[in-house]
């Protein structure tokens, strides 16, 4: 044994280069996977953020579709009314006393026009007689004879409707034997179509369209200043619904977005929904520079072990063998100067039962660690430092030695023992009938992994609960909620607009603005209810053990809470 422990210097130093070298690879390899892990992370958090937005444009489309097809079957139906009242009796229809009596919307605005082209009866102050014949609604009446709705382009209107961009809705009119006859004319200003009810759509960059089915706009609107020219060319729809993810080029304002459209049944027309990608990704741009941070502070911390990894372990090694070349059975068992140091051997009953544990040698940490000199407890039993659970935990752990030959483990020494209070680790190894146990203190390695797992548990700006702790705590509310016959509410808060305090008064600002809506909403919480932030603006309230209620209360409470906090904390800026 002690020839293997002499080496020579060159072998030492190979002995060190190939421990550097592991360390290092070892290290980068680690590394390596901890970024691999975080970017397939965040390009899955990515990914479905996309195909929610995705689904949103069709669901937006289609809503659109929906209301447009309301609005052009009402002119439908307007233009084919003045068209039968016409045909059944010419010459006889006068629309301006049917729109003076309330007949007609004012966003409607009916006339009707002679086979030579001169308006015959109008509802928008246009001169009888005027000459529409050269405008591109009556020659496509004229040469078709197809009996359906004729949609223009917009347009500039004449008459009550001059310097106004309009849209022109019209049917043809023919006499008993087939012949044209002039057609009927319906005008609406753009508002008329891009009115989209659903205003929370619309945010910079998002848009609302009409599109003749070949691509061509009819009318759009969005977010932002470019709502008349989205796309810098005209748009292809390969089916009649769909949604696909467009690339800058195609947009004016070069900004990549999610398109959703959806044919309008029953006329050559489609609408398009569109959302900026940026818009999207902006919510998650916080939980993406999180998992950045923390993938830095691992490398960071990596490369540091990288370095003092292989020195240590150098030491360390070196230590060991001097050591093993003075006793065997520390070399085998004493893995640090700091851990303590037992050889413990067994007095057994009669039966073979183990009577006591004694403690043959140890070193001085033991006897730091057990509060006594070490003299004082070399031939002493171990009922001198451990009793009752405790000293019955050590024997089990000598049996499992013995069979194992060895063992390693953890055990916690509460307040109030001799022994020093704390959490250690144990390894145990059979030396003949006797065991040689080295114990190390590992409670501030504990503490800093339980502090690290509350960290990445809490948000940092407003102390808060993030949405890690509510992914892991909301299960088990919900069900501990069920087995005690209880309810459980969620109110989901977001700031509106809160982007604008940022853009306004700059991110300091905004981030006093929700430290003081956060200590706001969590002095008007009641007690066991809970208060969490989960991005940027955006906070959930858990309300536990509801018996009367729907939390409607304290949702107005939080409400309040929140406005006077907002603006105490706007004048406090200035």
């Amino acid at each position: 044994m002690q020839a293997s422990l002499i080496l020579s210097k060159s072998d030492i130093r190979r002995a060190q280069w190939r421990i550097a070298l592991a360390w290092c690879v070892g290290c980068a390899l680690l590394a390596a996977a901890v970024c691999i892990t975080v970017w397939v992370k965040i390009e899955v958090d990515r990914a479905q953020l996309i195909l929610e937005a995705e689904k949103e444009a069709a669901a937006h489309a289609k809503a659109y579709a929906q209301q447009v097809l309301r609005s052009v079957e009402q002119i439908d139906q307007l233009a084919m009314s003045i068209k039968y009242q016409w045909e059944r009796r010419p010459g006889t229809l006068g629309l301006e006393d049917q729109f003076n009596h309330g007949v007609y919307y004012n966003e409607t605005y009916p006339t009707v026009v002679d086979g030579n082209g001169y308006t015959v009866t109008s509802t928008c102050n246009l001169v009888l007689g005027t000459f529409m014949g050269d405008l591109a609604f009556f020659k496509v009446n004229r040469e078709q004879s197809r009996q359906q709705l004729q949609i223009m382009p917009p347009a500039l209107g004449q008459g009550g409707l001059e310097g106004k961009k309009i849209i022109r809705f019209s049917r043809r009119l023919e006499k008993p034997d087939g012949r044209f006859d002039g057609a009927v004319l319906i005008a609406v200003t753009l508002d008329y179509l891009t009115s989209f009810r659903d205003k929370s759509f619309f945010h910079p960059g998002d848009f609302i369209s009409v599109h003749f089915v070949d691509g061509p706009v009819l009318v759009s609107t969005g977010g932002s200043d470019l709502a008349h020219a989205f796309y810098a060319g005209i748009p292809t729809f390969s089916s009649d619904q769909g949604v696909c993810d467009e690339p800058q080029k195609i947009f004016v304002d070069g900004q990549a977005r999610l398109v959703g459209w959806q044919k309008i049944e029953g006329y050559p027309l489609i609408s398009v929904a569109g959302i900026s990608k940026d818009n999207g990704f902006r919510s998650y741009e916080p939980t993406q520079r999180t998992y950045i941070g923390i993938t830095g502070l691992v490398c960071l911390l990596l490369v540091i072990f990288a370095g003092a990894g292989p020195l240590n372990q150098i030491r360390h090694t070196a230590r060991r063998r001097h050591e093993a070349q003075v006793q065997s059975t520390f070399r085998l068992a004493v893995a640090g100067a700091r851990e303590a140091f037992y050889m413990i051997s067994p007095i057994y009953h009669d039966n073979g039962d183990i009577d006591k544990l004694c403690i043959e040698d140890c070193n001085e940490r033991a006897a730091e660690m057990s509060d006594y000199f070490r003299n004082e407890l070399i031939g002493e039993c171990a009922a001198k430092l451990f009793e009752g659970t405790e000293l019955d935990a050590l024997h089990d752990f000598f049996l499992r030695v013995k069979v194992e030959k060895f063992v390693e483990d953890e055990f916690y020494v509460p307040k109030g023992k001799r022994h020093a209070t704390g959490w250690f680790h144990r390894r145990g190894l059979l030396s003949g009938k006797d065991i040689a146990i080295t114990i190390r203190d590992i409670s501030e390695a504990r503490q800093q992994a339980i502090e690290l797992a509350r960290m990445a548990k809490t948000d940092t700006l407003t102390g808060l609960p993030n949405r890690h702790w509510l992914n892991d705590m909301l299960p088990l509310m919900l069900q501990h909620a069920h087995e005690a016959g209880q309810r459980l509410a969620l109110i989901a808060i977001d700031l509106d607009d809160f982007n604008n305090i940022n853009d306004a008064l700059g991110h300091k600002t905004g981030d006093l603005l929700l430290s003081s809506v956060a200590k706001a909403m969590r002095d008007v919480i009641p007690e066991k209810n809970h208060l969490a932030r989960i991005g940027g603006d955006e906070f959930i309230v858990v309300l536990e053990d509801l018996i009367d209620g729907d939390g409607s209360a304290e949702a107005q409470a939080l409400m309040s809470a929140i406005a006077y906090s907002a603006v105490g904390t706007t004048w406090e800026k200035f």
